[in-house]
């Protein structure tokens, strides 16, 4: 009979979170945030148009550094760059760097509770605690049903359908052959009173 592990525990619970998709559902919000916090982004510098013109200026000044000789260039940028911001949405202040790079954004962006902006991360974050609580509850669910018991057979007999959790580590493992034990005995010289003369 396989034991059950502490190892194997987390296992059958990764595997069952996975298999609901919440995760996927996570990795979808987690993209949604990200789209979000490029335009709360872009909105703390003035919007679309701004980002347009701070992208053609750095162009420029691009081309400037590129003409001068190689000893002198350093690299040159108009407008802000950084890879967080914090802002307040409708009062709430909330950091934000949901971003992989360092961007165009200034700190201090304060919106108001109507903005599209700040009705969109209200949305997210109901969305992110809904799914983070769906998360817990099934793991909470999930390790008091594998906690119940304590080898694999038991589990299976009173939840079979968890054999699609199971990692590949608790399949049952081939039994080593028997030893001889008086062929080893002989071998070793076991026992030693009674080694023939």
């Amino acid at each position: 009979m396989t034991k059950i592990t502490v190892a194997m525990r987390d296992a059958i619970v990764a595997n069952a979170v996975e298999k609901s998709g919440i995760n996927k559902r996570l990795d979808e919000y987690k993209a949604r945030r990200r789209t979000w916090a490029e335009a709360v982004a872009d909105e703390s510098i003035g919007g679309a148009d701004s980002v347009a013109a701070l992208a053609a200026a750095n162009q420029k000044i691009a081309a400037i550094v590129q003409s001068l000789p190689a000893h002198l260039r350093e690299e040159l940028r108009a407008g802000p760059m950084t890879g967080h911001i914090t802002a307040s949405f409708g009062g709430m202040r909330v950091r934000v760097l949901e971003w992989d790079e360092h961007r165009p954004a200034r700190d201090g962006l304060m919106l108001p509770a109507d903005h599209a902006l700040t009705i969109e991360f209200e949305a997210l974050e109901a969305l992110r605690k809904q799914l983070e609580d769906e998360r817990g509850t099934l793991r909470q669910n999930v390790r008091a049903a594998v906690n119940a018991v304590t080898t694999v057979a038991k589990l299976l007999a009173v939840w079979p359908e968890a054999a699609e959790l199971l990692p590949t580590s608790a399949a049952p493992k081939p039994q080593l052959p028997a030893v001889n034990v008086q062929v080893l005995n002989a071998a070793i010289g076991l026992p030693t009173g009674d080694t023939p003369q």
